[in-house]
């Protein structure tokens, strides 16, 4: 496979001694270099072919993908769009264009992108499912940037705000209280208390004995009363400690 895509080299070269600003045989110099994973010399060949003839969707295209192997999206994207500016026709570099947007972030131009891709092949599952999913990360980003801030940079408190279309269907929550101090472990697996609360200890209640009724003591009471009134204490005690 190597020799073959040397001999298309050595051709093309041979070709460009009879016509050097034949520019179609840069764009197969490129496709060689670039079928051998050798990205640089890729992109020197389909620069020439650019340079001879700025037109030249196709070389645009593959220049557009060896930026994007690099990872230089920003030079990848500028490639597929000026391709698409030459020859808008070009469904797969319509596609590759879509799917750098995408990357970068810019995903209303990607959905644009992916929307032109089905207008050529309606019938394209893959790129349905793209934009399928697209559409969906839109309405996530969306619905982030309408959450609820609750602080600034500084940190200083500021009115929340909502998304309006919600309703202000605000739950309660402890957003703006306090934190509460407590030892208890939040982290801790729910115990059953049954299994770790301990045996509670019998009340020490004094013996139900019997006790002396209402008869039994009202002659000490009214003896003991008689001797406070005339001064006698130590007889008014007296009595209340008979048995």
């Amino acid at each position: 496979m190597q020799g073959k895509f040397a001999r298309a080299i050595d051709r093309c070269y041979l070709a460009l001694k009879y016509q050097p600003n034949f520019a179609p045989a840069y764009l197969t110099i490129g496709n060689a270099w670039h079928a051998q994973n050798d990205l640089e010399k890729a992109i020197q060949a389909y620069s020439q072919a650019l340079r001879i003839q700025p037109d030249f969707a196709e070389a645009s295209a593959n220049l557009g993908s060896m930026y994007y192997k690099l990872g230089q999206l920003d030079s990848a994207a500028n490639c597929y769009q000026k391709a698409l500016d030459i020859n808008p026709s070009l469904r797969a570099v319509q596609l590759m264009l879509g799917s750098v947007l995408q990357q970068q972030g810019k995903l209303d131009a990607a959905i644009v992108c992916y929307q032109k891709v089905l207008e050529m092949q309606p019938k394209d599952p893959a790129t349905a499912e793209k934009l399928a999913n697209l559409l969906q990360e839109k309405d996530r980003q969306t619905a982030s940037e309408n959450f609820i801030e609750l602080e600034t940079e500084s940190g200083a408190q500021q009115a929340i705000s909502v998304n309006k279309d919600e309703g202000y269907g605000l739950q309660p929550s402890s957003i703006n209280l306090p934190p509460v101090k407590t030892t208890e472990n939040l982290d801790t697996t729910f115990t059953n208390p049954e299994e770790i609360s301990e045996p509670v200890a019998p009340l020490n209640l004094p013996d139900s004995a019997p006790t002396a009724n209402f008869q039994a003591v009202e002659q000490y009471k009214i003896l003991a009363e008689n001797c406070l009134v005339k001064g006698k204490i130590k007889e008014a005690i007296a009595p209340a400690s008979k048995p």
